[in-house]
């Protein structure tokens, strides 16, 4: 089912990245509100989806470069590699770069490295924690005007209902949550 998931991902990506603005225009005519709630609307979309892409591009980045640093720091081998695989797996919620870094300090702990084994355990959950999941929600908050925690748990109830897909989809469903309550709140008075 993952690998039908992925193939249905990129095709529907293609989809609407080639026929994306006659969907826009559709939906544009067929909701049932002033022009300019509409606008308000799409431009809140916008802001949200450029928020959420650009503060796990710039987290993840962040968190293999420091991943690497870290690795470098402790003499682990290929410290390059493992930074870039720590930023691969950042996009992943909940498990990212821990999916690098745990058994890692579990191969070292084999090895009775345990000075580097606990070293590389304590910095990694506290530095990558850390980025992952109070800068990054910090980040994308700070863009779209939404606190921290109210990120945080759109993508906690985003990832519950959607899944994976869920870490884009609740923040965006909570901002345009946000900018209908605010419509709403103009409209009455």
């Amino acid at each position: 089912s993952l690998l039908l998931f992925v193939v249905i991902l990129i095709f529907s990506i293609f989809y609407f990245l080639d026929h994306g603005s006659d969907i826009k225009e559709m939906i544009l005519e067929v909701i049932p509100m002033q022009k300019s709630h509409k606008k308000k609307i799409f431009s809140r979309l916008k802001e949200t989806v450029d928020a959420v892409i650009k503060g796990s591009i710039a987290t993840a980045l962040l968190e293999g470069i420091i991943g690497g640093i870290i690795f470098w720091a402790l003499g682990i081998p290929l410290p390059f590699f493992w930074g870039l695989l720590i930023a691969v797996f950042a996009f992943i919620p909940m498990i990212g770069p821990a999916v690098i870094w745990v058994p890692s300090v579990i191969f070292l702990l084999i090895q009775k490295n345990y000075t580097t084994a606990i070293l590389l355990g304590v910095i990694c959950f506290i530095i990558l924690g850390y980025i992952d999941n109070f800068l990054k929600p910090k980040l994308i908050g700070d863009k779209i005007q939404l606190s921290s925690f109210a990120v945080f748990l759109g993508v906690i109830g985003g990832l519950q209902l959607f899944g994976l897909l869920g870490f884009f989809f609740g923040p965006i469903i909570l901002a345009l949550l946000v900018t209908m309550v605010q419509i709403y709140r103009e409209m009455i008075v």
